[in-house]
């Protein structure tokens, strides 16, 4: 938790349920782990309009959904995290990386998440990890 930045990274739950903006907003959450974390992240992999390939993330990295394709993060975004580098999915059997996401939710389904988004030729996905 990180309650001193210009852009803050928490939640709160109790009464009233207080939550950062980079807690529950991509693009937020997006710019709080590259520029406002230490020693922070940084894209390793961008991909647009790819159902398959090899991700080039590891266990515990973030992937970034831009399905407008506009490469904003501010409309239509999504998140997932990496969970396992080498598997087979949980529905479709695809095998690669795979991710956890909660919104609609996905647990150990392929990375591209193509199988759940009928526009995802037009997609942007970032990859961002984590310095040690």
């Amino acid at each position: 938790m990180s309650y001193t930045q210009t852009n803050p990274w928490y939640a709160e739950y109790g009464a009233g349920h207080a939550y950062s903006l980079s807690w529950r907003i991509v693009a937020y959450n997006r710019g709080f782990f590259l520029n406002d974390t230490h020693p922070g992240g940084y894209i390793v992999n961008t991909f647009y309009g790819v159902s398959t390939h090899s991700i080039g993330g590891v266990a515990g990295d973030i992937v970034y959904y831009d399905w407008r394709g506009d490469r904003n993060f501010d409309t239509d975004p999504h998140e997932a995290l990496i969970v396992v580098t080498s598997g087979t999915a949980t529905h479709y059997g695809d095998v690669g990386a795979l991710v956890d996401a909660h919104s609609n939710p996905r647990h150990k389904e392929y990375w591209s998440l193509y199988r759940y988004n009928a526009n995802w030729q037009y997609t942007y996905i970032e990859v961002l990890h984590f310095r040690a």
